[in-house]
This record gives C-alpha cells, structure tokens and sequence, in this order.
C-alpha cells in the first residue's frame, strides 16, 4: 500500500512552530567523568515547540475511498518518523483537519526543496535497515501558500502539435473526452461547471509546438473523472485519422509559465475580441474591461496590444468566430494571479491564452 504512495507528490499542510531553538548534543562516555571529552564535536539540534493544535503535519494524496479502510489501518501502526527521534500519531483523514495551516504545493521554482518519496523508496529503507544500502528519494520543489488556481490535469501528447492547431487539437481532445463519458467538456449546459482544455505551446527557442495540455475546471470531480478517463486516450481527427494519445504528464518548466502565479502575462495563442471598437482608447479600455470579467479574471492594471502574427492560427466558423479580430496582448496585474489566463470568445477553443512573463 506504500508503493503506492510513491507514486505521488502530496500536498503538505503544517502549522507554524511556536518557537524554536538549538540545543548541544553529545554522546555519553559510559563512564563517570563528569567533563565531556567530545564537547569540542558537539552537534546542534533543532528543537521546535508547539502550541496546542491536535495536527502538526497533513500529507495530501489522492486517494480512492476503496483503498481508505486498508489505509486506515496501515498508518494508525506508525509511530515515529525520521531517524526515531520524532513521536508520531498518524491518521487518515477524508478531510484537511482544523487548525491554522501553511501549505507547501509542488511547483517549479518553489523556494523550499523537501526529500520526497520515489519509485523504490519503500524498499530502499528496509534495505537500508538490512545492509545499509542507500535510502532513495528526491528533492522536489515546494511553494509556500501559493495563490489558489482552479484544480487541474496535466497531460503530454504522443504527437506534438503547432501552436497554429490548437483549436483544431481542442476539438480533437473534446471528442476524445466526450466519447469516453466525461461530462462538461461540450460546453452546453451553461449553468454547469465547465471543463476547460488549455493546450501549453512550448515558447523556447520559438518551438512553437503543443505537446502538453491542461485541463482545468471549478469542480474537483470533473478533474478527477477527466484524469481517470483521459489518460491514454486516443485522439482521431475528423476524417478518423489516428492523431496520438493523451498520456499523464508531470509540472515541469513549461507548465510553470503557464500556471504559476504571475503579474505580467502575454499572449501565446491570440485573442479572440468578443466585440468592435473604433479605436477609441475609451471604448477600447471597457471592451478589455468587460472582457477580463466575463472571463472571472481581476481588472488588469495595464492592456497593451503587441505586435506578432495571428493570421496563420486556424479559427472556427461557427458562429462567425473568424470574423472577430485578433489581437496579442501583454497584460499586467496589481498582485500575482495563478495561471491558467484565459481570455475571449476562444477561450474555450484554445486561443486567448498567456504565459507569463
């Protein structure tokens, strides 16, 4: 049941130590001598002092309610953690528990980098018990209460992409979806939540080509059912042409530019402008206005309109889109605002993302 553990990196919650300080620690003599001769090769400890919350540590996994009763049991037998030194009480629960908590989240660039858990971990510690083999594990990159960002899903395709197809990829990946029963991905019911596709082109070198895609959604269960589903899903083109596979893909550089919090933000794939204007720097400031609410975004501090090509990106007939103008943009935020942007009429389609900046 551990292995399966390693194969995620959790969410950690802990609550802030109330003080802390270093103490000397020596190791005795075994005899009578009140004087230590190794004083002058003392460790420091850190001892950390809590106040009276019930939970210190949360470790978030994804786990299935099937698996919860045999979990339940497996974790209440631990006692200590670390090198024995810390005494533990260990539970499952359905859910985070009161208290005050940090939260350290997985993330590229992060500022803390914490030993997790990998494939053999579990092992590696029984073998290290036995002959002292290494323990393995590896250093992941924590951000410290990063802002809130929709739940989502990360997968890679098999075939690559141009940044040119996204609409067209998205309606490959929405038919892959809707066919395999994943609801809110078609967009009809308005009043329901919505499943978001985001193809992430990758912008090094001037790549230009899609190879991993987010999908993004307000409800938790939408994601989970769209993870389960969509991995190893294959995708057919319109003609039945077989168009790769969607496969479960880790947070990597690339998907940091496109979901870590950020204040500048530009324009990966163009804007779709859900309406006209005449140029008019008024008019033309309510028309971005209306455009970040429609799309739950904060009024940006400053909308400038780049210069780059949009007329090679394919965009879809229905309901006139093609007619609509397309800008790029560099948008600018107050505070930090976690990814993914998205903004006008093809939002859904696949056009009027950002990376940051």
């Amino acid at each position: 049941m551990l292995n399966y553990l390693e194969t995620q990196t959790p969410v950690i919650h802990a609550v802030e130590p109330r003080a802390h300080y270093e103490v000397g620690r020596y190791v005795i003599n075994n005899d009578e001598r009140l004087v230590h001769n190794n004083s002058g090769t003392k460790k420091q400890d850190i001892v950390r002092m809590f106040a009276d919350e019930p939970t210190h540590v949360v470790y978030e996994y994804d786990l299935s309610e099937a698996l919860a009763p045999e979990f339940r049991a497996a974790i209440s037998e631990i006692h200590t953690l670390g090198r024995a030194g810390d005494w533990v009480f260990a539970a499952v629960q359905p859910e985070l528990p009161d208290g005050k908590f940090d939260s350290y989240t997985p993330m590229h660039g992060g500022s803390v980098s914490l030993r997790v858990p990998g494939q053999g971990s579990v092992s590696s510690l029984f073998a290290h018990y036995q002959s002292k083999a290494p323990v393995l594990f590896r250093n992941v990159r924590y951000a410290k209460n990063p802002s809130k960002a929709q739940p989502r899903t990360l997968f890679s395709l098999t075939e690559p992409v141009p940044a040119q197809q996204a609409t067209v990829l998205v309606a490959w990946i929405r038919h892959a979806l809707m066919t395999a029963g994943v609801k809110g991905v078609d967009g009809h019911e308005n009043a329901a939540p919505r499943l978001q596709i985001v193809p992430l082109p990758t912008l090094h070198f001037n790549d230009g080509m899609i190879r991993r895609v987010a999908l993004v959604s307000s409800d938790p269960a939408l994601i989970k059912a769209a993870e389960s589903k969509g991995a190893g899903l294959r995708m057919t083109d319109n003609k039945g042409g077989d168009r790769g596979y969607l496969m479960p893909a880790e947070f990597d550089a690339v998907c940091s530019q496109y979901m870590s919090p950020a204040k500048r933000w530009v324009t990966a794939t163009p804007v779709l402008q859900s309406g006209f204007h005449n140029n008019k720097l008024s008019k033309k400031a309510k028309l971005y206005a209306r455009m970040f609410t429609q799309a739950g975004l904060p009024q940006p501090m400053r909308v400038i309109e780049i210069d780059g090509r949009t007329d090679d990106y394919k965009v879809s007939v229905k309901h006139g889109h093609d007619k609509l103008p397309r800008v790029r943009l560099l948008v600018e935020f107050a505070e930090e605002v976690p990814g993914p942007i998205t903004l006008g009429t093809g939002r859904y389609a696949g056009l009027g993302i950002f990376a940051s900046k």
